[in-house]
């Protein structure tokens, strides 16, 4: 006779429960092998791409043309590139574990003051100009630094950075430049002609002339400089086309000689004589224009003044009518020599008789635009008697 299963003994339900929780236990066992597998895994790919920017931007700062470093909150430098030791002229070595002011007298103070605030309020500061001397060499040197807060992935501040970069060549390039200046304007603002330079992008703009064209049109150089039309506003209408084409020229390389009338302040008419060529850097490249103006007023009227002799020799050897040739004579002196002409004839009795003239020229219109010179001032009357 079978005996009935004891209490304390599995069923079968029980035991194919068990087994199912084995296999789940089994299972949670894999899947966390497996992800722990793959976070290692994880772990060393994020290791690697950790060297590997590291490696970049230890290359990266290591080769780049400007100085870097950092400090600590006690302004102590951490780390530094090869460019920034050599900016100032020590070695990685007299620089990691030292502050500024340990290394430097000048200008560790500023850097510092600049850093403290950095570390104060988290802000950048950039493009400070600084200046100092340093060991090996004995010209004052230039930088310009910027500064920043660097921070940890929680946002925070772990130290300053400090980019560095060498301005000295900008620096004497440009105080070489203010020399050359002021001895160019010591020069030309003593010759006794008229000196100008025109930008090159418009030669009809003068961005310096000397004083002495107050002293040729009564106009002063700030007035001139003021207005970029100014120039042309002040030659004489009858030239104004022909300087404009004959300016084109210019681009050429040649020096530009021109002979034109200007009109003054006082509405005279001035003739100049102008001579202009670009300047060009070292590349060919266009800078500026340069340029001198003359007066040659009496040098016109000396050569008008032949002229007239010479022609008006001419037409009195011409004709025995005197009343024709004295009427040509007075037309040949407008506008050449005078606004008008008239010829008297002595009648022998006291009185006057006129025997000819020529009617006052009118003045030139101009073109009607903005700035345009006011009409000549009459040049005098002429009479022939």
């Amino acid at each position: 006779m079978t005996e009935p299963p004891s209490s304390s003994s599995p069923d079968r339900s029980e035991i194919h429960e068990l087994r199912a929780q084995i296999t789940q236990l089994q299972q949670a066992i894999a899947e966390r092998d497996r992800r722990i597998d793959q976070l290692e895994r994880d772990l060393a790919a994020a290791r690697r791409a950790a060297t590997e920017s590291q490696v970049v931007l230890d290359t990266l700062l290591d080769r780049a043309p400007i100085g870097f470093a950092m400090y600590d909150h006690e302004l102590r430098c951490v780390r530094a590139n090869a460019a920034l030791v050599q900016m100032i002229g020590l070695r990685v070595e007299e620089l990691l574990g030292r502050t500024l002011s340990e290394v430097f007298s000048e200008p560790a103070r500023a850097i510092e003051d600049h850093m403290r605030s950095v570390l104060v309020t988290g802000n950048p500061i950039v493009n400070v100009e600084l200046s100092g001397m340093v060991p090996g060499s004995p010209n004052l040197r230039h930088w310009l630094v910027s500064y920043y807060p660097v921070s940890d992935v929680d946002g925070s501040i772990l130290g300053v950075g400090a980019i560095m970069m060498d301005d000295t060549t900008r620096v004497e390039m440009e105080a070489a430049l203010r020399e050359s200046e002021a001895r160019f304007r010591g020069l030309v603002e003593h010759l006794p002609i008229v000196v100008y330079k025109a930008e090159i992008a418009d030669l009809n703009r003068t961005s310096y002339i000397n004083p002495q064209i107050e002293a040729l049109l009564g106009y002063t150089a700030e007035e001139w400089l003021a207005d970029p039309t100014f120039w042309l506003s002040r030659v004489h209408p009858d030239d104004i086309e022909r300087l404009l084409r004959e300016q084109e020229l210019v681009y050429d390389g040649a020096p530009l000689p021109s002979d034109h009338r200007m009109i003054a302040r006082d509405g005279r008419v001035v003739w100049v004589h102008d001579e202009s060529v670009i300047i060009r850097d070292e590349q060919g490249q266009p800078l500026y224009l340069l340029g001198f103006t003359q007066d040659i007023t009496a040098r016109k009227r000396a050569e008008d003044a032949q002229r007239f002799l010479a022609e008006a020799s001419g037409i009195l050897a011409s004709s025995l009518d005197y009343d024709a040739t004295l009427a040509r004579i007075a037309q040949l002196a407008v506008p050449r020599l005078a606004d008008g002409c008239a010829v008297y004839l002595d009648q022998g009795d006291g009185t006057m008789r006129i025997v000819a003239g020529a009617p006052p020229d009118p003045p030139h219109a101009g073109p009607g635009r903005r700035g345009a010179p006011a009409p000549p001032t009459p040049r005098g009357g002429f009479c022939i008697t």
